[in-house]
């Protein structure tokens, strides 16, 4: 069987690259203890050097947004906003987004352990597991 390689490189600008488009998702979840599969799904729109919206379209209506200065909530509750200065990880999380998008591919080093492979159909799959404590709470792989 013949696999493609890629290298590290190409994954990389392929990722940078993403910083600057909008696509849909889907996320399966699961809660401690339970069995039943939760599933959401919507739109994220990333644009450089501004910030990320992520959009939850199903089952409920919600959005993200992680902006430069702050995080801003949107759902049935209303809008709520939330400097930088009161989400520490997520700063760090920021910066190290900005200077990876600028370039740097060693900017997650720190936060993420990073796995890379190649797919039969000649694209790639990137697994990123968290370094950090806080960002394992939410983010498993």
């Amino acid at each position: 069987m013949f696999a493609l390689l890629i290298s590290a490189t190409t994954a990389l600008s392929a990722l940078q690259h993403a910083f600057d488009a909008s696509a849909d998702w889907k996320m399966d979840r699961r809660l401690a203890g339970s069995k039943r599969v939760f599933t959401t799904s919507g739109t994220v729109t990333c644009k450089s050097g501004e910030g990320i919206v992520w959009t939850v379209l199903r089952p409920f209506e919600s959005s993200v947004t992680m902006g430069k200065e702050e995080m801003i909530f949107e759902d049935e509750d209303g809008k709520r906003v939330k400097p930088l200065k009161e989400l520490p990880h997520y700063a760090h999380l920021r910066e190290a987004t900005d200077k990876f998008v600028a370039g740097d591919s060693h900017a997650f080093d720190e936060i993420f352990e990073i796995e890379e492979s190649s797919l039969d159909d000649g694209g790639w799959k990137l697994k990123l597991t968290p370094r950090v404590r806080a960002v394992k709470r939410l983010i498993e792989e």
